[in-house]
């Protein structure tokens, strides 16, 4: 007993029967020509080679995003709200009001919530004023063989 396969088509409103499934290849290839396969290949061959040299490459990123939306001080910490896509253990560049910029470090991720370790301390960070700049990095330290 044959089987059969219904295919409807997005393009057309009839329905077709398909005898097999090299009818169906047949029915809905693309046809290529050399000028498009040759680009697959270079985009393929550039794929691989990004990926290769992505785990040596030392990635440089600009600062992302710039918010006023501390929430709350506690100890040594500081909850910004309404932070879009914060990643854990970036470092965040804090901006008080009189110019003074001190450093922490994302803590606990929650949906738009953020907790960020501050470093030298939270004494003067105003909830109103101080500026948090995300830098997308995360915190590095040099090491040696020796």
């Amino acid at each position: 007993m044959p089987m059969e396969l219904l295919f409807l088509c997005a393009r057309k409103p009839d329905i077709k029967k398909i005898e097999n499934f090299s009818s169906l290849s047949e029915e809905i290839s693309v046809p290529r020509t050399t000028e498009t396969m040759a680009s697959a290949a270079i985009d393929v061959n550039q794929g691989i080679t990004n990926h290769r040299t992505a785990t040596i490459r030392n990635y440089t990123t600009q600062p992302r995003l710039t918010y006023k939306t501390v929430t709350g001080v506690n100890g040594p910490l500081v909850i910004l709200g309404d932070v879009k896509y914060p990643q854990y253990a970036e470092i965040v560049q804090l901006t008080l009001q009189d110019g003074t910029k001190r450093s922490g470090q994302v803590l606990e991720v929650t949906k738009n919530k953020a907790v960020v370790q501050v470093f030298e301390g939270t004494s003067g960070i105003d909830a109103k004023n101080t500026i948090c700049e995300f830098t997308g990095d995360i915190l590095r330290s040099p090491v040696s063989e020796d």
